[in-house]
């Protein structure tokens, strides 16, 4: 069990810290809950060093900018899993988050292609070491409540082929998280996104690149 910070209903617990908890136990072998699962989106920008041109004994020196999206993170992914999937991951196939913990490959009716890239791809925040911070209201009657979160996280790929790439990306989160109050049956509506900004860098071989960007996630919403 997890409180609010002192000034802040110190006696009130932070049901979504607690819920993030239960999901984390179900991966060590504690009475099984639905996985959370939040598709993953991206809108990122690469920065790379182009080549220079020689005009009138001036040289010009450019920049390359390119644009990625999930379905570029795919694609990495899919250059590390070629022995498993030799033609690519099956069309339509996504990218999500599962229990805020590591990624993993599903097709659009939610089959698992890859249950966890963690060997390539991570995923890890501040908020389950409890650092993070929060705002907003929860009704001490009804138990509904409606938050936002804010901590931070960092996302890395490494593909350990001699040319491969690797980036390491960190960025400022903001969590939406809310709960209904009961109905006749006690069961509750639950929602959760969240979205970060941020920067990082990496490199293709030996060309460095930056990157800068956002990830994002789907709204989750479940009943219990």
């Amino acid at each position: 069990m997890v409180s609010f910070a002192t000034g802040t209903r110190p006696t009130t617990t932070n049901m979504k810290t607690l819920m993030k908890f239960l999901l984390l136990g179900c991966l060590l072998g504690a009475p099984m809950l639905n996985a959370q699962i939040l598709p993953v989106s991206a809108r990122l920008t690469l920065q790379q060093q182009n080549f220079s041109s020689l005009k009138k004994d001036v040289y010009t020196d450019r920049i390359k900018t390119t644009r990625l999206n999930a379905n570029s993170l795919l694609a990495l992914l899919a250059g590390v899993y070629t022995n498993t999937f030799p033609e690519g991951f099956p069309v339509g196939s996504r990218l999500v988050l599962v229990n805020y913990s590591y990624f993993q490959i599903q097709t659009r009716d939610g089959s698992i292609v890859v249950t966890n890239v963690s060997d390539f791809m991570t995923y890890s925040d501040t908020y389950r070491n409890g650092d993070y911070l929060f705002q907003g209201k929860e009704n001490t009657i009804t138990e509904s409540q409606n938050h936002q979160f804010l901590y931070q996280a960092t996302i890395t790929f490494a593909d350990p082929s001699p040319n491969g790439t690797s980036f390491t990306f960190t960025g400022n989160v903001q969590e939406r998280y809310s709960k209904s109050a009961a109905n006749r049956d006690g069961e509750r509506n639950y929602r959760d996104s969240m979205a970060f900004s941020g920067s990082g860098s990496g490199k293709t071989g030996d060309s460095f690149f930056l990157l800068s960007g956002r990830f994002s996630t789907s709204t989750d919403r479940w009943i219990e």
